[in-house]
């Protein structure tokens, strides 16, 4: 996980945390969710895809974010390279988070 400093302007720090969907049919890639706790709560704000990758190719992005009460959101996309580098791809464009679906639940 990563700590983002309060990005909705709420008073409350957010933190991100990384998954991997691991490989299906030959492809894979790597979620982020947005979170936060409040009042004993996890709370989803959304989540974006940071990476994709097949046999054949890989794809990442930069993600940044503007804070206020309603948070803007950019990427810009990289993709792989055979030297095993990145190259930038195409413009910064915005985009919406897409809604987080999992529950979390306390562990005792």
């Amino acid at each position: 996980g990563r700590r983002l400093p309060d990005i909705d302007r709420d008073g409350l720090d957010e933190f991100a945390l990384a998954y991997s969907g691991g490989m299906h049919q030959g492809m894979g890639g790597t979620g982020v969710d947005i979170m936060k706790y409040s009042l004993g709560q996890l709370t989803g704000l959304g989540w974006f895809q940071a990476e994709s990758f097949d046999e054949n190719s890989s794809s990442a992005y930069l993600v940044t974010v503007r804070p206020g009460t309603s948070p803007a959101f950019f990427r810009q996309k990289f993709t792989g390279t055979n030297s095993g580098g990145w190259r930038r791809s195409g413009a910064v464009s915005a985009f919406r988070l897409r809604p987080v679906i999992g529950k979390f639940t306390a562990v005792k």
